[in-house]
């Protein structure tokens, strides 16, 4: 299993989105962090996040890079580690 199926199996989008500060009501909606707007038209979903507005689609890693402009999918793994301490393993990094 790599790192990043590791992490993906860890935490769910939901967590990952309220963590990051998102609101999100329980139908699942919430304003998409991507772009301006006043009605939500982002749904969470248990693996990702979608957004019917401007249509991103991202899984925790490809969405924690978009909050944070993380260039590296790795880089974004390790804070996902750091924050949600996705592994009890500590070999989470090593390739």
């Amino acid at each position: 299993m790599t790192v990043f199926e590791q992490v993906k199996e860890a935490v769910d989008m939901r967590t990952v989105a309220e963590g990051y500060g998102l609101n999100i009501d329980r139908s699942g909606m919430c304003l998409c962090p991507f772009h301006a707007e006043k009605m939500p038209s982002a749904k969470i979903y248990p693996h990702n996040i979608y957004c019917f507005g401007c249509g991103v689609s991202a899984d925790v890693i490809g969405f924690t890079q978009k909050m944070f402009t993380i260039a590296e999918p790795i880089e974004a793994v390790k804070k996902l580690n750091d924050d949600y301490q996705c592994s009890k393993n500590k070999q989470l990094y090593r390739f």
